[in-house]
């Protein structure tokens, strides 16, 4: 019965000393490959999204300036993503901005938002105002009021603008009126807020 007992001790023995030594060289095994990948032995473009996983990657690993817009999904940048002042109207499309024009009765442009405005009388009270390339007005708010445009404080009469004049997107129609209705050449103040 020794002999047995002894055989059984050295079988079980020999069993745990061969599981504890493939954890050694399992756990080792992955430590030596560890060591062997590096980043100069991975070929260029060779790691795809699906190689890293989810959450692993932070902005810290991100350069600056690395991700272009056309790489980001339409609304996953919000206005909490944008540090504040960083974006100027420069940086706006055409349709994201506000537009104004002091206007004078003979149908001059006395002031206004910036360049590519003009204005230019039509006839008497008629007037013809360009907003820059690229602005589709009928997708804008429009105000206007009439006034001096040197100093604007509201005169007796009335005005109305309307958009797309000649159906040219970037055009707006503005007309004005003494307290009679009827038209006079006057100052005005256009807004026109995309």
């Amino acid at each position: 019965m020794e002999k047995r007992s002894k055989r059984k001790i050295g079988v079980r023995a020999a069993v745990v000393a061969g599981v504890a030594a493939a954890m050694i060289i399992g756990a080792g095994g992955g430590a030596v490959s560890a060591a062997l990948i590096t980043s100069a032995k991975i070929k260029d473009n060779t790691i795809q999204s699906r190689d890293i996983r989810n959450g692993t990657i932070k902005a810290v690993d991100v350069a600056p300036d690395s991700i272009p817009g056309g790489d980001l999904r339409n609304g996953t940048v919000t206005g909490a993503d944008v540090a504040n002042g960083s974006i100027s109207s420069a940086d706006l499309g055409p349709n994201a901005r506000t537009y104004w024009v002091a206007g004078r009765a003979d149908g001059t442009l006395d002031r206004s938002s910036g360049a590519g405005i003009s204005v230019a009388k039509v006839n008497t009270g008629r007037y013809d105002v360009t907003l820059p390339a690229g602005v589709d007005v009928g997708d804008c708010g429009i105000f206007a009021a009439r006034g001096r445009a040197a100093n604007f404080n509201g005169t007796v009469g009335f005005v109305s603008a309307s958009p797309n004049y000649l159906n040219l997107p970037n055009r707006v129609w503005v007309e004005t009126w003494n307290s009679g209705a009827a038209h006079t050449d006057a100052d005005f103040y256009l807004l026109v807020d995309c």
